[in-house]
């Protein structure tokens, strides 16, 4: 029942201060507005029930047509933030037997194989939802574009590495792709280092020029 406190300073707060349109939709309930993420959002929606209340997996093409409508009915005078989030590569595993064969390899456990499959439909709607933007103008010309999860997958492979997330730290949980393209972003440039979830709201608001407060209170 715990929930973003109402002292946190979001990336959507920041922007819609600085005269953004700020529109969000989650597909993960961990991030419903019941928990108060939708702090700084003039639009939010909330895609699927709380998890406590059964686990409805929302596919990724019904995350990109909520963004296609708040794009389409928003102010398009304005610069405009996006938030999205998925759950595709997430348990339940829901992979079809044709989607778990066509990555099925010698020594590759079945779960894998579907997890591989789940991730592969989730680049499929972000492929979606990238030419949905460029037919409304939103191009790499004028927009960055992010993605980054919030943890990995263990999959017993190699089975030292546990099953799930949230009980390893092993790279298989706690490495994950953090990728941006746009304008300001050299291409083809990998930071080394530690990167972290801590550091997207601020990397975002350097990119487009508006101020980001540093204060312990930030997401």
């Amino acid at each position: 029942n715990r929930a973003l406190p109402l002292s946190a300073t979001t990336l959507a707060e920041t922007l819609r201060q600085a005269g953004w349109v700020t529109l969000g939709a989650t597909a993960n309930p961990n991030l419903n507005a019941d928990f108060q993420f939708d702090q700084g959002f003039d639009t939010y929606r909330n895609l699927s029930d709380l998890w406590r209340n059964g686990l409805e997996k929302v596919p990724g093409d019904q995350v990109v047509r909520a963004a296609e409508q708040m794009l389409d009915a928003a102010d398009a005078t304005r610069p405009t933030y996006l938030q999205l989030v998925f759950v595709d590569a997430h348990s339940p595993m829901d992979a079809t037997a044709a989607e778990v064969e066509a990555f099925a390899a010698d020594g590759i456990p079945e779960r894998v194989a579907a997890y591989r499959s789940e991730v592969h439909r989730l680049d499929t709607h972000l492929a979606r939802l990238e030419a949905s933007l460029a037919e409304r103008g939103l191009t790499d010309q004028n927009t960055v574009f992010a993605v980054i999860s919030d943890h990995g997958e263990g999959l017993l492979w190699p089975e030292h590495l546990g099953m799930g997330h949230g009980l390893y730290l092993y790279p298989s949980t706690v490495h994950v792709p953090f990728v941006v393209k746009g304008p300001g972003v050299p291409e083809g440039v990998s930071v080394d280092g530690i990167v972290s979830g801590v550091d997207v709201a601020p990397t975002l608001a350097e990119l487009v020029a508006v101020p980001f407060p540093s204060s312990s209170t930030v997401e």
